[in-house]
């Protein structure tokens, strides 16, 4: 964990009023590796370009395979580019991160050898959470948000407000698969839900993604 958090934000308009969450759940799904492309820096700024990507801004990516080559690209300036780097996703197939070395890379400044280079990191992380609004029912319901927190007014990725009503119990995840409903997760509820026979609690299953 940071010694110090991203951001703070105690007086959400949208979750303040009478609202009652559910503990907290992340998932945090397999590591995807995509072959690096190309490698360029100007100054402390490393831009990396794979085919494409679905990697996300704050988050860590491990760089790797990154060797020495010709001009700015010494052995010093291909070892600062690898390892664990936090990174800004500027297109679909670039990120950049400012590295621990000075230079410039790329063009008639030199190129890295990327033989085996990769871009690995997470491309599912989810926080998960039930909340009950008393003042503003509407927006009670289960709410997903990709990981990491961007800002306090993130929009969640998904929102379930038919099959909870009324918050949840604790949210148990399962698996990380391309098989169908293989990717879900159980809780039940915690109070009536508009699927629920009336006075009674539901165990229920949605698809992480999406929440259906």
């Amino acid at each position: 964990m940071h010694s110090t958090a991203e951001y703070v934000d105690s007086d959400n308009g949208v979750f303040k009023p009478a609202t009652a969450f559910s503990p907290l759940t992340e998932f945090y799904g397999n590591d995807q590796a995509y072959t690096v492309g190309t490698v360029t820096q100007s100054g402390n700024t490393v831009t990396v370009t794979t085919t494409a990507n679905a990697f996300v801004s704050n988050q860590v990516v491990v760089i790797s395979g990154v060797g020495a080559g010709t001009g700015g690209c010494t052995s010093a300036a291909a070892n600062a580019i690898g390892g664990e780097q936090t990174i800004t996703v500027t297109s679909p197939t670039t990120f950049t991160f400012v590295g621990a070395d000075n230079t410039t890379i790329g063009g008639v400044n030199g190129n890295c050898t990327l033989t085996g280079a990769l871009a690995t990191g997470p491309t599912q992380d989810y926080l998960f959470s039930g909340v009950r609004i008393l003042t503003v029912p509407s927006q009670a319901g289960l709410y997903a948000f990709t990981l990491p927190l961007t800002s306090a007014t993130q929009t969640p990725a998904a929102i379930n407000a038919t099959s909870v009503s009324d918050g949840t119990g604790g949210i148990v995840i399962d698996n990380d698969s391309s098989d169908g409903q293989a990717s879900s997760i159980y809780f039940l509820t915690d109070g009536l839900t508009t699927t629920c026979p009336i006075s009674t609690l539901c165990a229920v299953k949605l698809t992480q993604a999406g929440l259906n």
